[in-house]
């Protein structure tokens, strides 16, 4: 077995090859994509998350005889600027996935209306906690990164809230609104989550599409992918013929698959880490012409042509006298003006069982980087015993 491998932009693109047919050791792409580059990108524009977390209308909420409402809030960084605000994100899926932050706090204001007077309030406090954060799932029949939840507090001790009107305190609903400031913000972040991922221009607008286009592309990679591994140091996914939905299970055949040993390049001292690796091997494209060898069906070149009105002069031209303009001995041995029709299949066994051994239509990638196909395809001439069609 020799790997090959190249430089391709970045990428670093490995190929092996055997000789004989087996179940394959890998998937035949694989892509190793470097977790720190998906960071940097991110950060480049994390902070603007913010402006999709500001100017929250919470609504409304009655507690006893008190209606809390036009309450407004807004997430900003706990210390240091905005333009200086950063999420944490972790992509090693043996902690967590997802964005995090100890450096955020929310400041608001609202009103609640308690015995016909109406007691205006602002509020601000510390978020505890804060995460959003995904899981991956690789079930037997679906992969994907899903969503897993919204996790933030308000600690008690550091959620202030104060009025000008000095009534506010003394009706004593601190505590009822910290509570149900943060269930709502909860569900709110959810309202917002299910929006963006519903495209809703509202949300979509304010999104920053630089820093979440890698983590976007991941997301909807995961969805043909038929292995994801997350980790601190690489992303690595793995796609197979089946998990892309070129072809179903069943038309996976293993006598047109070889056993491909690949693998990432490993990093070599005092180089940098490659951003992107890439291994592609030629079981993807055996894999789905396997499907197409195992077609037990014939196709007429009559009937064919039959289907567009267009052809029928050239039907009609299907006969021996025509082959036999091409090549003589054709007329001699069956004769002037009788129908034939030649019959096409892709059917490897057909051909094996007519013509012995013959090489399956394949795609071969050499130890040297030349490829080569081999397309074999079965026909048959068949001359009608009567003239007409």
């Amino acid at each position: 077995m020799s790997p090959v491998q190249g430089k391709i932009l970045g990428a670093v693109l490995l190929l092996s090859t055997v000789a004989q047919a087996a179940k394959m050791l890998h998937n035949p792409l694989r892509v190793r994509v470097n977790s720190e580059l998906i960071k940097s990108v991110f950060h480049k524009q994390d902070q603007d998350l913010l402006k999709v977390v500001s100017d929250l209308s919470l609504g409304t909420y009655t507690f006893g005889d008190a209606t809390l409402k036009d309450v407004q809030v807004s997430f900003e960084p706990l210390t240091g600027s905005a333009d200086e605000f950063n999420y944490r994100l972790s992509l090693d899926q043996s902690k967590f996935i997802g964005i995090e932050s100890d450096n955020m706090k929310i400041k608001g204001s609202g009103s609640v209306s308690h015995g016909g007077s109406e007691e205006q309030f602002s509020f601000d406090g510390p978020v505890s906690n804060f995460r959003v954060s995904f899981e991956i799932s690789q079930g037997a029949s679906e992969k994907k990164i899903a969503f897993k939840g919204i996790d933030l507090s308000l600690n008690a001790d550091k959620f202030a809230i104060s009025s000008s009107n000095p009534v506010f305190s003394q009706h004593g609903h601190s505590e009822q609104i910290r509570i149900w400031v943060q269930t709502r913000l909860i569900d709110e972040l959810h309202n917002i989550k299910t929006n963006a991922f519903a495209g809703k221009d509202a949300v979509i607008a304010k999104l920053p599409f630089l820093s979440l286009a890698p983590a976007i592309g991941l997301y909807y990679a995961a969805f043909a992918a038929d292995k994801m591994l997350f980790t601190d140091e690489f992303i690595e996914y793995e796609f197979s013929p089946v998990s892309m939905k070129l072809i179903k299970p069943s038309g996976l055949h293993d006598e047109f698959l070889k056993a491909i040993e690949t693998e990432f390049a490993p990093q070599e001292p005092g180089e940098s880490e490659s951003a992107l690796q890439l291994i592609v091997d030629e079981n993807l494209i055996n894999g789905v012409i396997g499907q197409f060898l195992k077609i037990d069906k014939m196709y007429s070149v009559r009937d064919l042509m039959s289907l567009d009105p267009r052809l029928n002069m050239m039907r009609q031209l299907l006969t021996t006298t025509t082959i036999g303009m091409v090549i003589p001995q054709f007329k001699e041995q069956y004769g002037e003006g009788r129908p034939l029709d030649v019959v096409l299949t892709p059917s490897h066994e057909f051909m094996t069982s007519g013509l012995g051994s013959v090489a399956a239509t394949s795609f071969n990638l050499e130890a040297n980087g030349n490829f080569n196909a081999i397309i074999n395809i079965g026909a048959q001439i068949i001359v009608e015993n009567r003239q007409g069609v």
